[in-house]
């Protein structure tokens, strides 16, 4: 494939942080593109949510990454409306609150001699066993004992993860914990609680930025300077129904409009953020069965956010607070006003519970009168909230927000892009369509090194980056952009 900016015609799927980042980066060197979202706005998962006068994201979102260009990017957008703002984030487990990152001595004096005596038993049982009769890792519950032995392990890495993936830890694929808690250790934890900021551990970061006005400002931004800029045509309210493909290319895609009517868009090069099992299903012709087999067995979790209005100035110091315990239904909760004080109006602050799930089981389906009392009853309980703080609330559902890293997950994916990279003319990018669990950050590297792809006719691995999990923290050589 080989690209003319003055006559191809480039057509985005989808309006989240890559889609949104791949058009402004055409914008910026000067080429034009057409971008189609399903929703009312761009931001996809990062979009922010106005209900009255509250704002929030879909969940907690922080931005940090180390390469420069891209800080000086968003920097350069949002200008004074990009304020840093100090992390303080705990998990709630068993009655107790623990800091996270960790502090080591508090931890272990709040969980007592006996479990802190067997936690070291069993981390220097797992660092034995490593070096001298390293074990093959086949799952994510070998990784977490033989990193951290299985008292620490239980804690909350194990309890969680399964809450968030809804599987149990040993049908989840280790890759899980390559990509993302690789390098982060016992020594480093006890290296931070003795160093402090100093002491370099992974995974660690104490501050991060964030837009005055809610993640979606980055987005809302991008999209209007493009727009603006005349290189970008942007709509909404427009859902991808049907891709045509024929030969070695995708030749033109099918939306169908809020009103249910239809259109034929023709393009010559395809840009997409879609799921890849949604992708699958919509392809004309039809894909072949097995490889269609195979993006079936590729699956995402979605989750319910309970978002409640409160009459307090504040519930609590933390950005967001994890529940590992099975217990309690949802597994993370955040405080809006915590990011930006321009979230709530004045005398009054926000909370947001996220319910991890899957489409069509019970908390899905539940009515969202009784998902408030669930959250409330739980919240409540915990001390956060009385039921007369509340004077409003709002449900919200989204689909493919996680992807499922079972055992099985890299052969099917491989066989699926496999099958996709036969379209030279088509391109995926961002959580959906790398099926990557990504942060914001990626998200927006991905889309802009998808758009160098385009322009430098040469396709960049959008996966070297992300699977360096160094980079979720410290500029280790990566491409910048």
């Amino acid at each position: 494939m080989y690209f003319n900016p003055l006559e191809d015609k480039i057509i985005i799927l989808g309006g989240g942080p890559s889609g949104v980042s791949a058009g402004f980066h055409f914008y910026k060197q000067g080429v034009r593109s057409t971008l189609i979202e399903r929703q009312d706005k761009v931001g996809g998962l990062s979009r922010t949510l106005k209900t009255g006068d509250f704002m929030t994201d879909i969940g907690p979102h922080r931005f940090y990454t180390k390469n420069n260009s891209l800080t000086d990017l968003i920097r350069e957008l949002l200008k004074d409306d990009w304020i840093p703002v100090e992390r303080f984030t705990r998990f709630y487990i068993k009655g107790k609150f623990y800091n996270y990152p960790i502090k080591l001595f508090s931890a272990l004096w709040s969980l007592g001699a006996v479990w802190a005596v067997n936690a070291f038993v069993d981390y220097a049982g797992s660092r034995f066993k490593k070096k001298f009769f390293p074990p093959e890792i086949k799952n994510f519950e070998d990784y977490a004992i033989l990193e951290f032995g299985k008292t620490l392990a239980e804690l909350n890495m194990l309890n969680y993860t399964e809450k968030v993936w809804g599987l149990p830890c040993n049908r989840i694929s280790p890759d899980w914990a390559t990509q993302r808690i690789r390098n982060l250790s016992l020594m480093e934890i006890i290296k931070k609680s003795l160093l402090g900021k100093n002491g370099k551990a992974k995974s660690l970061v104490e501050t991060f930025y964030y837009p005055r006005w809610g993640a979606g400002q980055i987005y809302e931004t991008m999209e209007k300077k493009a727009v603006d800029g005349g290189f970008l045509s942007s709509f909404k309210n427009k859902k991808v129904v049907r891709i045509n493909h024929s030969g070695n290319g995708i030749r033109s895609v099918v939306v169908e409009n809020k009103d249910g009517s239809r259109e034929e868009l023709q393009g010559d090069i395809f840009v997409s953020s879609l799921p890849l099992p949604y992708i699958m299903e919509i392809l004309n012709p039809s894909v072949p069965e097995e490889i269609l087999r195979a993006s079936r067995c590729l699956k995402f979790r979605s989750q319910v956010y309970v978002f409640l209005k409160v009459r307090k100035k504040s519930i609590s110091p933390d950005n967001w607070i994890y529940f590992p315990d099975p217990e309690i239904p949802f597994g993370r909760i955040s405080e809006p006003n915590n990011f930006s004080r321009q979230l709530s109006p004045d005398g009054y602050t926000s909370l947001f519970a996220e319910y991890f799930v899957s489409q069509g089981d019970e908390i899905w389906n539940m009515k969202d009168n009784e998902l408030a009392s669930l959250t409330l009853k739980s919240l409540g309980s915990m001390g956060f909230l009385k039921e007369e703080d509340v004077i409003g609330f709002r449900i919200h559902r989204e689909t493919h927000c996680y992807p499922v890293y079972d055992l099985n997950y890299r052969e099917n994916l491989n066989r699926v892009m496999d099958y996709l990279n036969t379209f030279s003319n088509f391109f995926t990018m961002g959580r959906g369509g790398r099926f990557q669990y990504n942060n914001q950050d990626h998200a927006l590297e991905s889309g802009i090194l998808t758009a160098k792809s385009i322009l430098e006719n040469k396709r960049y691995d959008l996966d070297s980056f992300f699977s360096d999990s160094s980079y979720l923290e410290e500029d280790s050589g990566n491409q910048k952009v």
